[in-house]
């Protein structure tokens, strides 16, 4: 049956013939927002996935070398590197790396120490070490964590302190984790202003 209006009646419906088709238009409209969505999520996929690939930390503090004298001289050299290194550590709150070279110094006077049979002085060293180790070491891996959760928060200018922090304890070390601090400083320095 047809009605003079151009309409049908389809059991008991009436179906308009003139109006316009409106299921490519929303099927068109559904796969741009979902592009743009893919879009936009993969986008902040990738910039997670920069700081997800960080190579491996290394051990902030490395052992010293063997002392190169004996005896009485081994002991002189012994208490000239415990000075400068107590000099050292007297700068760590002001300058972090002067912190991991006094620790060197120091652990190079233990040696000497040995070497020059003195063991009551090396074993009061022995005391020092430990706890400017323990203090040290916590604190790098306090900036190790610091930076992951800036990073994973989007806190830009935290984790370029924490990056410029990690950098200061490393200083003089090269290798992928260094490489790699120095290439996230560069790319969080714009985003954090």
């Amino acid at each position: 049956m047809k009605a003079a209006n151009d309409l049908t009646i389809v059991e008991g419906k009436k179906k308009n013939k003139a109006a316009p088709k409106r299921a490519p238009v929303v099927i068109c409209a559904l796969i741009v927002t979902l592009v743009i969505a893919g879009w936009v999520y993969r986008r902040s996929m990738s910039q997670k996935e920069q700081y997800s690939l960080i190579p491996e930390a290394p051990e902030l503090l490395e052992r010293a070398g063997p002392c190169p004298d004996v005896g009485g001289p081994a002991v002189s050299r012994a208490y000239e590197l415990e000075e400068a290194a107590l000099a050292k550590l007297d700068r760590y709150p002001f300058h972090a790396a002067d912190g991991v070279k006094g620790y060197e110094l120091l652990q190079r006077a233990r040696s000497c120490f040995i070497s020059g049979n003195d063991a009551e002085a090396a074993m009061n060293v022995e005391v020092k070490l430990r706890q400017w180790k323990t203090r040290l070491e916590q604190r790098y891996q306090n900036h190790l964590i610091r930076l992951r959760l800036a990073l994973d928060r989007d806190a830009y200018a935290d984790a370029l302190a924490e990056t410029q922090s990690l950098q200061s304890l490393l200083k003089g070390r090269e290798g992928a984790y260094s490489q790699w601090l120095a290439s996230v400083e560069r790319r969080l320095q714009p985003l954090a202003q």
